[in-house]
């Protein structure tokens, strides 16, 4: 990965404030106040979803505030993709994209997926490996108790810590479906090993504490694993939580964690498009911050191998792909990631991603 040098690339930087903008309801003028910060933004980094279902990342400015222009705007960039699941829901297609939106009086059936899985729920334990940084943390379990999926327990692994403060924050957190389990062992592969061992669940998803969960993660997790037979394991997309500096931009411009926003099946043997090497590109599967796994697959081969220290996330998308046949990348169970700040510690994340591909 080749990087712009860091002087010209913050001469010219400008901020942009994350949103999202949903045609499957009404568009509203473009807004640049943060009023978390109190930041006045020139531009924003915009999610276009419909149904809650995500279509792609747009860029917009302040020149794009009024709603007809921004509905203008995406259906000019988006109009296949809107088609294409109006069509898949069982809905009109209208002749062009209005401030009003594509709202119907039917229910989308995508929506309509979410309320029949959600409706004969099991159970799903989400593992949160962590260490030291519990502010973060509560922040990711706060998005995680706004699941429109009912039925979930949380077990964070705490990873070595050198204080009592995580501990001390999920019992004030004060939630029944939270356990607490300290790994001493250092290392996010121990981690993530304890926290699957502890789980009840014959569905884990596994997920990190620097996260905010969309509030179809879970649901949107199980309707990967239902969305074709045999499945071993389901990814999701991954979007940048905030853009506020040049190196998270950078991390984005040169692949970031998405995988594009189309649904894809991952077999053993090469498809079309596949690169030459398939299955052994493994990073196309998904990101460890936005995985689960049958909990069989776990129990007969053993979880992430300890002796890993980097690359444990896509060496296990790889032996779910090689041992039961199939990995699916749901881009619906979708979250966003709170990228590194400084560029220093992106250089680090880089070569980490190196040596972990190896």
């Amino acid at each position: 990965m080749t990087m712009a040098p860091v002087s010209t690339a913050s001469e010219t930087f400008v901020p942009a404030r994350v949103i999202e903008i949903d045609v499957g309801a009404p568009l509203c003028p473009l807004d640049l106040y943060d009023p978390a910060t109190g930041q006045h933004y020139l531009r924003a980094h915009c999610l276009v979803r419909c149904h809650d279902a995500p279509i792609g990342l747009l860029p917009l400015t302040a020149a794009d505030s009024d709603p007809e222009i921004q509905a203008a705007i995406i259906w000019q960039r988006f109009h296949d993709q809107i088609v294409a699941h109006l069509k898949a829901d069982g809905l009109p297609v209208p002749a062009t994209l209005t401030a009003a939106g594509v709202s119907w009086p039917a229910e989308p059936a995508c929506q309509a997926l979410r309320r029949q899985i959600t409706s004969q729920p099991q159970l799903v334990s989400v593992v949160i490996p962590t260490r030291n940084r519990p502010e973060l943390l509560h922040k990711c379990l706060t998005s995680l108790m706004l699941q429109s999926y009912p039925y979930f327990e949380v077990i964070i692994a705490d990873n070595a810590p050198d204080d009592e403060r995580t501990a001390e924050m999920v019992r004030q957190f004060g939630d029944p479906r939270l356990r607490y389990l300290r790994e001493d062992h250092p290392g996010v592969t121990w981690a993530r090993n304890t926290g699957w061992r502890a789980a009840q669940g014959q569905i884990v998803a596994f997920t990190d504490d620097d996260v905010w969960l969309d509030r179809h993660w879970l649901v949107e997790l199980l309707s990967g694993f239902a969305f074709t037979d045999r499945v071993g394991g389901v990814s999701g997309l991954i979007l940048a939580m905030e853009q506020e500096t040049p190196a998270q931009v950078w991390f984005e411009e040169y692949g970031g964690f998405s995988k594009g926003f189309a649904p894809r099946i991952f077999t053993r043997r090469r498809q079309r498009g596949d690169p030459f090497i398939h299955p052994f590109a493994p990073g196309r599967f998904g990101t460890g911050a936005s995985m689960a796994f049958q909990r069989s697959f776990l129990d007969r081969w053993g979880g992430f191998d300890p002796h890993l220290a980097h690359g444990m996330d896509i060496a296990i998308l790889f032996d779910a792909l090689m041992r039961t046949g199939k990995i699916v990348y749901w881009p619906k169970a979708m979250l966003y990631h709170l990228h590194f700040r400084q560029y220093d510690r992106l250089k680090q994340q880089m070569y980490r991603y190196g040596l972990g591909l190896s």
